[in-house]
């Protein structure tokens, strides 16, 4: 006979279980249950919300690199050399706030009255791990971008193409 400790709401239950079928069950949920609560308390990041935010905030942040993945296979590396001048040199600004501001910066856009381009509210979300940007100018919530990387200089985002599905890349980082 083998004796099983069973976690519940009120407490902890031992169970005395006869049947070896039952105890390679029990035995087996156990080891399920142990190998989830593990894996759902590993970080892969080491750091928090907190620190996240504080790494993201108050930095004009420039794209460095953009790459595109379409579902056809097809990959764009380093979409930045394509880009016009002026939107080269464009910077996102996070505010302690949770707003934001995509700016121009130098060279201005042709035709464009002002230095902000988009703005809104950004927040992170999926446990930290994803920054969801909210558009007061174009009353929209983009695609949820992933965190790759971030650190004190490079912040590394990827999201999906609503428009046809394929997958950017984009390195960001401050500018000097």
């Amino acid at each position: 006979m083998a004796c099983v400790c069973v976690f519940n709401g009120s407490g902890i239950k031992i169970a005395c279980i006869k049947s070896k079928y039952l105890i390679m069950k029990a035995l087996a949920l156990c080891g399920l249950v142990l190998t989830t609560m593990i894996l759902s308390c590993t970080k892969s990041t080491g750091i928090d919300g907190q620190q996240r935010s504080q790494l993201l905030i108050n930095k004009k942040w420039q794209l460095a690199k953009l790459v595109a993945k379409t579902d056809s296979g097809t990959t764009t590396i380093n979409g930045v050399d394509s880009l016009p001048d002026f939107r080269k040199d464009d910077y996102l600004l996070m505010k302690a706030d949770s707003t934001y501001e995509y700016n121009d910066n130098l060279v201005l856009r042709p035709g464009q009255s002002s230095q902000v381009l988009d703005a809104g509210n950004w927040l992170l979300i999926a446990g930290n791990h994803a920054l969801e940007l909210h558009s007061t100018i174009y009353t929209r919530t983009y695609p949820p971008f992933q965190i790759l990387e971030l650190n004190a200089t490079t912040m590394q985002l990827e999201t999906k193409s609503a428009s046809d599905g394929s997958v950017v890349q984009m390195t960001f980082r401050v500018m000097q």
